[in-house]
């Protein structure tokens, strides 16, 4: 809800939600008082599982609510990036929604997922030119602190490991000059670190031993090594 808040999403607007998961975001947009009802909610998800859950939802959330049944939504599965040949093979990439057929957004959101594209800064260019004039992106995301940019044996291990690919390991103030270097305006970053490692940490940690593991080498890695949650929003112009 946060992330929406900040994307600015606007009543009968043109929505693109990336890497959506199973689908809760979806619903948010679809019945959710709190969120304006866009006219058209496109999502795109790398995993099947996800698109088939994400699938199913939508269709039983349209079943009953008539907010969710004037909504056009429309579910691909492939990779957040469009490639003209290769990427995540699924059923409806060609028509991938950042490719050159794809619509114009009014908003653009990524939650969770960006620091894993190759490259962030590819999927941030693509988004640039599929925003109507006086779109928005948001997109919640992991960088690094300013104070504490990582080592170079920090990115090659975290390239290594897969957790990141090199070229998306930066800085906040990194984050900000591409963004701007791409066009972006009015672009801001919101630090949220406090309000999404412990939690999440706390939540691995309860469902076993193996996870305790995982929890510990993240903490290590990452957040102990300046890694920070941040939401990140900038603006397409409205002049022509």
């Amino acid at each position: 809800m946060r992330l929406i808040v900040a994307a600015g999403s606007i009543s009968k607007g043109h929505v693109l939600d990336v890497g959506h998961g199973g689908g809760d975001s979806l619903l948010l947009h679809l019945r959710d008082e709190r969120v304006p009802r866009p006219s058209v909610l496109v999502g795109i998800t790398s995993l099947s599982a996800h698109y088939e859950r994400s699938s199913q939802r939508v269709h039983e959330c349209q079943g009953y609510s008539k907010d969710a049944q004037g909504v056009r939504v429309e579910l691909h599965l492939g990779d957040a990036v469009y490639r003209e040949l290769g990427g995540v093979s699924g059923p409806i990439e060609r028509d991938h929604p950042l490719g050159p057929t794809g619509r114009q957004y009014d908003t653009v959101l990524a939650l969770d997922c960006a620091y894993h594209f190759r490259t962030r800064q590819i999927f941030l260019e693509q988004c640039f030119s599929h925003l109507s004039p006086g779109g928005r992106i948001a997109l919640a995301d992991i960088c690094f602190s300013d104070d504490r940019p990582p080592s170079t044996f920090m990115r090659s291990l975290l390239g290594l490991l897969g957790l990141m690919p090199l070229p998306n390991i930066i800085t906040q103030q990194e984050y900000l000059r591409c963004m701007v270097n791409i066009g972006y305006e009015d672009v801001s970053l919101e630090d949220v670190s406090a309000h999404v490692f412990p939690g999440f940490m706390r939540f691995l940690q309860k469902r076993g031993f193996g996870w305790r593991v995982f929890v510990t080498v993240l903490n290590a890695m990452l957040v102990t090594k300046g890694a920070r949650f941040v939401i990140i929003t900038g603006s397409k112009s409205g002049l022509p």
